[in-house]
């Protein structure tokens, strides 16, 4: 899907489409946890969500992320662009992607692409 490659994981961000907190930004760094727990960088409201959930990780080779870990619960999988992942699989990302976890929806993004929205630093 994706566009030019960034230079960074700074230079990326998952923002919210649909859900609880629509709209909101979250720059992504070289490893992002997504999760309800409270260590998480990025928290997803919901009861089935695990506390890490997932993590984000930034691959140098590929010049983007990639869902590399999870303590994802088969009950709730970690959707991307309409397929489900399986459990510890590797899912590299490109700018444009969709990820589904539980009630929420986020978006693959340049970060630039969202500046106006004010992004929050998901650290």
């Amino acid at each position: 899907m994706g566009s030019q490659s960034p230079g960074s994981p700074n230079e990326l961000c998952i923002r919210v489409v649909q859900g609880p907190n629509a709209e909101k930004v979250y720059q992504l760094t070289a490893k992002t946890v997504v999760g309800r727990g409270p260590e998480v960088d990025v928290f997803v409201e919901h009861p089935f969500v695990a506390r890490r959930h997932f993590v984000l990780v930034w691959n140098e080779d590929s010049a983007g992320h990639m869902i590399v870990d999870g303590w994802l619960r088969p009950q709730v999988p970690v959707v991307v662009n309409g397929r489900p992942i399986g459990e510890r699989e590797r899912t590299p990302l490109a700018v444009g992607d969709t990820l589904t976890i539980a009630n929420t929806t986020f978006v693959y993004e340049h970060l630039t692409s969202t500046v106006s929205r004010g992004a929050e630093r998901a650290s």
